[in-house]
């Protein structure tokens, strides 16, 4: 189930966590990085980065989005940077994305639901469908035995 979630899906666009989590780890004073989702109202999810810094240096947000800017789309940039003492770690060294997403939607109380990914992609498709002037059907089943 991890690896299905290893892809952000903000706005009908797929993003790969791993790809920014690359992106952040080649910045000076990032000592480790993960990226997970956060859902959104407007987008449905969006990436949020977690790192820790190495001993000694300091970095802004603002510095880390630029960052990413200058290597990423800017669809695929974090919406927000949260700075951590350390990443929960699993026996084989690997960071736990499931407690992290969950710490981050404890610490997030102004998103009352969570909006499913197939809801996203509905009212995608029905924006699209008004923007190119289909109608909507309504498929029955009339052969009902």
């Amino acid at each position: 189930m991890d690896r299905t979630k290893d892809f952000i899906v903000s706005g009908g666009e797929n993003i790969s966590s791993l790809e920014i989590e690359r992106v952040l780890y080649d910045h000076p004073a990032v000592l480790a990085a993960a990226v997970v989702a956060r859902v959104d109202e407007r987008w449905g999810e969006v990436p949020v980065g977690l790192g820790v810094l190495k001993p000694g240096l300091a970095t802004r947000s603002e510095e880390l989005r630029q960052h990413c800017q200058t290597q990423l789309a800017k669809f695929k940039c974090p919406a927000e940077f949260v700075f951590l003492d350390e990443l929960p770690p699993k026996p084989s060294g690997k960071v736990r994305k499931p407690e992290l997403r969950e710490r981050l939607q404890q610490q997030v109380p102004s998103v009352q639901h969570h909006v499913t990914r197939t809801v996203v992609r509905r009212r995608l498709l029905i924006e699209q469908g008004k923007a190119y002037g289909h109608r909507r059907i309504r498929v029955t089943n009339r052969y009902r035995t």
